[in-house]
């Protein structure tokens, strides 16, 4: 269509329209020899594909063509083999149909052998079931035997494990009684050492109390001599109040008498060695008070100390006395777990013995 088109232009000098017209035909022109190249690409693809397709089909047509001429020549001597065969087998069937007749000749012998074998193994089989019989019948036995010999190998080894226990349960009852022997001996060693430490603090005891008597009647002498001291330590406080108060009196009667009577020096010198003797006088009393205050403390001290002394001794004494009762009562648990134990070992000797003896009754 593109070759038997023509380009037409609105007149012969219309060179502008003509050319137009021209690029757009040779746009198609290009597109049309774009596409018959693809087309002739392709197919040139198709035709080797195809060329491909019909050598593959060659070979495998050679190929079925050898299987075949193979397959021909081994039916040929198979041909060949099968009539061998063939004339072997009738041979073979003319050897047969002779020994068929043979047996058949043979059969009415061994018919005639096989009734006397039946009957023969009828008894056979009567004394087979009698046989069957006393078998079971034994094996009954012999399974009841063994049975019975198990039970037997299970209650010897149950005794067996239960005097083991025994055994060992009895060593550690006489370890355990040793034991609480050796502990009785110690406690009893230590109740001896303790009743002599307790002669010992009772005699102690004795001498606190002893003690504590003279204590007490120094402690009565000491508060009777510290009431004596109280009360001469209240007169001299008193008589020192009474002095002090004299020389009080005596130092304003002085002052008075100077001014008032203006009396000599010797009548005044007399007044004041008065006052100095009396001034003398109150120190003495005021020293022999702080003596007696000292006596009256380490009197006191002493009072104190008497009585700590006192309180220690019986301190002492209570506990000494709880770990005596302690200690007995230690000693009265540890003889009645001896006494246990003997029990328990006595029980488990006749227990032994009835175990030990008991199997032998029974069978």
């Amino acid at each position: 269509a593109l070759l038997n088109e023509k380009i037409k232009g609105k007149n012969k000098m219309d060179y502008k329209g003509k050319s137009e017209q021209m690029i757009e035909y040779i746009k198609k022109l290009r597109a049309c020899i774009k596409w018959l190249l693809e087309r002739e690409d392709a197919n040139l693809a198709e035709i080797g594909k195809l060329n491909g397709l019909i050598d593959a089909a060659d070979k495998h047509h050679a190929e079925i063509v050898s299987q075949l001429e193979c397959k021909i020549q081994e039916s040929v001597a198979m041909k060949e083999e099968l009539q061998k065969q063939y004339a072997s087998l009738g041979e073979s069937l003319k050897k047969v149909e002779a020994e068929q007749m043979e047996c058949l000749r043979s059969y009415g012998d061994e018919k005639e052998a096989r009734i006397a074998a039946e009957s023969s193994r009828n008894e056979l089989s009567e004394e087979l079931n009698r046989v069957k019989l006393e078998q079971k019948r034994l094996n009954d036995q012999i399974k009841m035997l063994q049975d019975t010999n198990k039970r037997l190998q299970e209650y010897n080894t149950s005794l067996q494990q239960y005097n083991c226990n025994l055994q060992a349960d009895a060593t550690k009852n006489a370890e355990t009684i040793d034991k609480l022997q050796k502990e009785k001996n110690t406690m009893v060693e230590t109740m001896n050492g303790l009743k002599d430490h307790s002669n010992s603090v009772k005699l102690q005891l004795e001498m606190a109390k002893s003690s504590q008597s003279e204590a007490l009647k120094q402690k009565n002498n000491l508060l009777s001599e510290v009431e004596a001291l109280r009360g001469e330590l209240h007169q001299v406080r008193d008589d020192r109040d009474h002095k002090s108060a004299e020389i009080n009196s005596l130092l304003s009667d002085l002052g008075v008498y100077k001014e008032l009577t203006g009396k000599s020096s010797s009548e005044l010198e007399n007044v004041m060695i008065r006052c100095d003797a009396l001034e003398e006088t109150c120190s003495n009393q005021t020293e022999k008070i702080k003596t007696l205050q000292i006596q009256l403390a380490s009197a006191n001290e002493k009072l104190k100390r008497s009585n700590l002394t006192t309180m220690e001794t019986m301190s002492e004494y209570e506990s000494q006395k709880r770990m005596l009762e302690d200690l007995q009562l230690r000693l009265t648990e540890a003889e009645q777990k001896i006494v246990d134990g003997e029990k328990l070992r006595k029980k488990l000797h006749n227990t032994i013995l009835v175990m030990i003896y008991s199997p032998k009754d029974s069978y």
